[in-house]
């Protein structure tokens, strides 16, 4: 009884070490393929990752009753992406634009006033 329990554990451990060295050839592969891929899937995967992680981010902070401008900060950082795509000498426009456009909604578009920390979480 004692053999096969630890029969069984070593199986286990071998089988755990083999998915392990699996899954990490598999992302390493899937991480490659990604980045050799060319301009225009690298840009589009990596601005999608941003958006998503973006948007889970405010998801987080609006459930402490923050409420960041996600709209036009989303856009900001997708644009920033694509602008570094099509035209790269200008890329580094796109930050103090949007940020501009972010403030001017701030200070017009809000019904109420903003506080520190929800033009925190906006530019983070």
């Amino acid at each position: 009884s004692t053999q096969n329990n630890e029969a069984d554990l070593t199986c286990s451990k071998k089988a755990k070490k083999g998915r392990s060295v699996l899954f990490g050839a598999t992302m390493g592969l899937a991480v490659a393929a990604w980045v050799y891929s060319g301009n225009y899937v690298f840009t589009g995967l990596f601005t999608l990752m941003t958006a998503l992680g973006q948007l889970e981010y405010y998801r987080m902070v609006m459930n402490t009753g923050i409420y960041p401008a996600r709209r036009i900060s989303v856009l900001g950082a997708c644009a920033m992406f694509v602008t570094a795509l099509f035209a790269p000498n200008l890329h580094q426009i796109c930050l103090p634009v949007f940020a501009t456009y972010t403030m001017i909604w701030f200070l017009t578009m809000r019904r109420r006033t903003a506080t520190i920390p929800e033009i925190a979480t906006t530019f983070t």
